[in-house]
């Protein structure tokens, strides 16, 4: 028999639905709530890993009608629909009809026939007996009333990217904290690339979209506060989304590509002006190795990740933070994106959906979704914004290490040193101490790393993609670095 899925953004509304319909068929037709989100304190939403869970839970060969009150609950139950194996996916149809008419004449249907055409057909033509009995004309006195929120005509306005290095991770998070601040639907479109639309309250959908310098971006808004979002991004984008002249962006981008080898020095690339000598240090992050295993129980996994989550959230608010204080609010603004990545449903919901549609651990999901995410980073064709994928992977191995329960090595150091690593997250880079750590050599990384920005903005001179050679030097050995050169 058919299965119906009733998705709305409240689970109240989406259970009273489903009551109304089994009172009409006698509870025959298999049929779901699939309302709200699972936050006790914002109850209204929609979440693509609950429709996928109802799709499952009545699905058959014949088929599933899921039907949507409106907004994101379309976007959910597309997202849902991504996680299906391919065999069920053919077999789902997502209805436009009204909600509360559609639900029943389905339900309805559905009792006779396991045509879904059908169903959908009889779905559509739902409001014919409610427009015969009560016309369907507007009265006058309504014909100029203002359309119900949500209803609203989308508005769009074009938007001219000026930043040096385009929609990277900052002006990306700005983009993103300013459109979650409306109710509104929001996407944007790069007119120059063709890309989009892309849904502009995800940071990782907004930063690989690539719009870089020049770039014009269409801003489309629907929803009862569109205007007023719309002009909120036209003002951000006018502020050059809160970034100053960009010059050291620049400078960064100019440095050269890698002084010459002289001997058996190590060519790189500077990125940190300063001369420092002193002892090595090397530093060796616990490798976390993830390896995929069934589990029985997918909300465990859902609250694993959960629990992880927040907790790398109250890190990264700390690192900002800290940050702030010790180098200023524009180097700070890369752990507000951090924060995002960590909010953005395209990365999240992924992780989710996978453990729920594979029963696999939380470990082996999250960590197909960050590499997901950093893949589509390092596919754009702006090194500036390949660089991103380092932010990802750093806010990733964050939430990984957490849920393994592994803890970092320290860059406490007693004595003043020169750290080595094969490369440097920003995280790790923004907690070192310019009296302990004299300078930083890595065997990877490139002048528009966030890492190398923050060393410039702690003062400490730093080379990076030095190559292999660099990690043959031991622990306390005396080396020298000129930052400059």
């Amino acid at each position: 028999m058919i299965g119906i899925v009733v998705v709305s953004h409240s689970q109240k509304l989406a259970e009273g639905v489903v009551e109304l319909v089994n009172q009409m068929t006698q509870g025959q037709v298999p049929l779901v709530a699939a309302g709200g989100i699972d936050d006790p304190q914002h109850p209204i939403g929609t979440d693509a890993i609950r429709i996928l869970d109802a799709i499952e839970s009545v699905f058959s060969p014949d088929g599933v009608l899921v039907l949507m009150d409106m907004g994101s609950a379309l976007l959910s139950a597309e997202t849902a629909l991504d996680f299906l194996p391919d065999e069920q996916r053919t077999a789902v149809r997502l209805c436009s009809a009204p909600l509360v008419e559609g639900a029943m004449a389905a339900a309805v249907q559905a009792t006779a026939t396991t045509n879904l055409d059908e169903i959908v057909a009889e779905a559509h033509n739902a409001l014919i007996p409610k427009t015969g009995q009560l016309g369907d004309v507007i009265p006058p006195a309504q014909a100029d009333a203002p359309p119900a929120p949500g209803a609203e005509t989308a508005q769009s306005t074009t938007l001219t990217i000026r930043n040096q290095h385009g929609l990277h991770a900052r002006p990306a998070a700005r983009f993103v904290s300013t459109a979650g601040r409306f109710e509104s639907q929001i996407t944007v479109r790069d007119l120059d690339s063709g890309k989009g639309p892309v849904n502009a309250k995800s940071i990782n959908q907004v930063a690989t979209l690539g719009a870089g310098k020049g770039h014009r971006v269409v801003v489309t808004a629907a929803g009862p506060d569109a205007a007023e979002a719309l002009s909120a991004l036209e003002q951000l984008a006018a502020a050059n989304f809160g970034e100053a002249e960009t010059a050291h962006l620049a400078e960064a981008a100019s440095q050269p590509a890698a002084a010459p080898a002289a001997g058996d020095r190590p060519a790189g690339i500077a990125v940190s002006p300063g001369i420092a000598v002193g002892p090595v240090a090397l530093y060796r992050p616990a490798v976390i190795a993830v390896t995929p295993h069934t589990i029985s129980d997918p909300q465990a996994e859902h609250e694993r990740l959960e629990s992880a989550i927040q907790k790398a959230k109250t890190e990264i608010a700390g690192l900002y933070r800290q940050a702030k204080k010790v180098v200023g609010g524009y180097e700070a603004a890369i752990f507000e994106a951090h924060q995002l990545f960590l909010d953005d449903p395209a990365l999240v919901n992924t992780a989710r959906a996978v453990i729920s549609a594979e029963k696999i651990n939380a470990e082996a999901a999250w960590q197909r979704a960050v590499e997901q995410t950093v893949a589509d980073y390092r596919a754009l064709g702006d090194e500036y914004l390949q660089a991103r994928a380092d932010d990802v992977l750093d806010v990733g191995r964050r939430v990984l290490k957490l849920l393994a329960g592994v803890a970092p090595p320290s860059l406490d150091f007693e004595e003043p040193v020169i750290l080595v690593a094969r490369d440097l997250a920003p995280s790790d880079t923004a907690q070192l101490n310019p009296e302990k750590v004299l300078g930083l050599c890595t065997e990877l990384g490139s002048a528009t790393s966030h890492s190398a920005i923050l060393a410039r903005a702690l003062g400490i001179p730093a080379v990076v993609g030095l190559g292999e050679t660099i990690l043959h030097v031991t622990d306390n050995s005396l080396l020298a670095l000129d930052g400059a050169t």
